[in-house]
């Protein structure tokens, strides 16, 4: 069969497609901010389709939407690997247009024209030993084709490699639009269901709470949706030479459309808080670092763009390294650079002092950082030497801490799709964040941060510049299900009558100060309401 390859168009094709997934990604987000606008009015009287109807755009059509979103990212992301996988496989330049079948009737050619050539070297060569023989001059020495032979010969293995190469190309990408087309195939469903499935006998709005979430193209919407992430998740930790280069690309891809790139982050955030992979812990963690890496790179593009020359900032990462992957965490080093290698020799005569090149140049050139994310048991992971550096860390006006507000942890309805998604924001990231005087004077420590982690169930990540000297260090507290879960029961348990359990003022506190506040109750507290709060004792 015969397989055109013409790829001298496809730069131009995925251009394009990054035109238009640039708008429509706008369009989806006015749309999502409108809708959510809708279902979180809460002023004024409320007649019974009003409330229905805010179930039903919050549950359905958000579901909807954000699901095109998240089909839309999906078919950029396999655009470039394609693209990138065709130049590591078949072609760096992307320039090749050949049909196979003359591939191969071009190699049997070749066969045929080395055997004939082969063939008239021999005869010639019995009449020119015959000539020699009768001939008392000087002898004659036939042409020879050797050079011929080697250059046909090298053609068809190029030609054979050239066709393996293809071969190999289709077989190891033939699946990659497999997750896409099974969630655009979930979101037709979904709409054909919207349609018909929740109206009265008169036409007018029927919708009860929970009714697509449960609905059988609810559940396929879902779980295609999950497919997805699980898919992509894999494909970025896909580790090669020891580097993550499908993380790379998908991360610069990110870095040159910033509407994508903060709907990737109000993506994963939404997923993180509302425990993705519940039964898988590796995976949990790989979201999770994912998460924070964006986050880094955002923050370093708007520095870099900020302190570079005019014009001259190309901030884009160059590798990821992947130290660790387990349930118990996940470590990336990052190097990343602010321009191009051609623009800082240009940059540096200007701006730059004699003395502070090099130190410079490593700043604009290799600018590196780690992302080491602790899924639990925080404490036995960090060793005495990096507990030394997060107190020195936390005592200097060096780095940030974020520390959730408690208040985000109960009280309100928990989206899954097909329920309400709400809270599609990236503002202040997770948590919020604490300057150096703020930690100086509440005198937060390591010790601190790790029991109150392991006491309320949350993950740590932590991001440390190690371009800077002394090295930057941003940690975080993320609360995770478990977290609610816990402040939940303490909650219930402070309304029976028969413990003498407090539950505390969340408005005014976070989670470091709400562990203070244990620490200073908890000597009232039976056995049992430690166990039932916190399930252990």
């Amino acid at each position: 069969m015969t397989k055109l390859w013409y790829t001298e168009n496809f730069e131009n094709f995925h251009n394009e497609m990054k035109k238009f997934t640039q708008n429509m990604l706008i369009n989806l987000k006015e749309a999502t901010t409108k809708q959510t606008d809708f279902i979180s009015a809460n002023t004024g009287m409320k007649s019974k389709t009003f409330t229905e109807a805010q179930f039903y755009v919050g549950e359905v059509h958000l579901s909807v939407i954000v699901s095109l979103n998240r089909a839309l990212d999906e078919y950029m992301r396999v655009l470039l690997k394609l693209n990138d996988n065709f130049q590591d496989t078949v072609d760096a330049g992307s320039q090749v247009k050949l049909e196979t079948d003359k591939i191969t009737s071009l190699s049997k050619d070749i066969s045929t024209k080395v055997e004939d050539v082969y063939q008239a070297h021999s005869e010639l060569q019995k009449k020119i030993d015959t000539c020699n023989a009768d001939m008392t001059c000087m002898p004659l020495n036939g042409p020879t084709f050797t050079p011929i032979e080697t250059s046909m010969n090298t053609i068809r293995l190029q030609l054979s490699k050239v066709e393996d190469n293809m071969n190999n190309y289709d077989n190891g990408n033939i699946h990659l639009f497999n997750n896409y087309h099974q969630l655009v195939s979930a979101v037709r469903k979904a709409i054909v269901s919207a349609k018909k499935s929740y109206r009265g006998a008169n036409g007018e709005l029927n919708y009860q709470p929970g009714a697509f979430g449960n609905s059988p193209e609810g559940q396929e919407l879902t779980n295609a949706n999950y497919q997805l992430e699980v898919a992509k998740l894999a494909t970025l930790y896909e580790v090669e030479d020891g580097n993550l280069d499908n993380m790379v690309d998908y991360a610069n891809d990110l870095l040159q459309d910033p509407n994508r790139l903060e709907q990737e982050l109000a993506y994963l955030k939404y997923l993180i808080e509302n425990n993705a992979f519940p039964d898988k812990q590796e995976e949990r963690s790989q979201l999770t670092a994912f998460y924070y890496l964006l986050i880094r790179l955002r923050d370093g593009q708007k520095l870099a763009v900020g302190a570079a020359a005019p014009g001259k900032s190309d901030f884009r990462v160059k590798y990821i390294e992947l130290v660790a992957n387990s349930k118990s965490g996940v470590e990336l080093n990052v190097t990343c650079q602010d321009m191009n290698p051609s623009d800082f020799e240009m940059y540096q005569p200007i701006y730059v002092r004699p003395d502070a090149l090099e130190a410079e140049r490593i700043r604009r050139l290799n600018n590196k950082f780690v992302i080491q994310h602790f899924s639990n048991n925080v404490d036995a992971q960090v060793d005495n030497d990096e507990n030394a550096k997060l107190r020195e860390q936390v005592e200097s006006e060096k780095g940030n801490w974020i520390i959730p507000l408690a208040t985000a942890g109960i009280d309100g309805v928990v989206p899954v799709f097909g329920l309400l998604f709400t809270g599609l924001d990236i503002a202040g990231g997770i948590g919020n964040s604490y300057s150096g005087s703020v930690r100086a004077e509440k005198q937060i420590y390591k010790d601190e941060l790790v029991n109150t982690a392991d006491k309320f169930g949350m993950t740590v990540t932590m991001t440390t510049v190690t371009t800077e000297q002394p090295y930057t260090m941003q940690i975080t507290m993320n609360p995770t299900p478990e977290t609610k879960q816990i402040l939940q029961r303490w909650k219930e348990r402070s309304k029976d009558s028969g413990s003498t359990v407090e539950f505390p003022d969340l408005e005014k506190m976070d989670y470091i100060e709400l562990h203070k506040y244990y620490m200073d109750n908890n000597k009232y507290w039976s056995d049992d309401d430690e166990k039932y709060i916190f399930g252990k004792q």
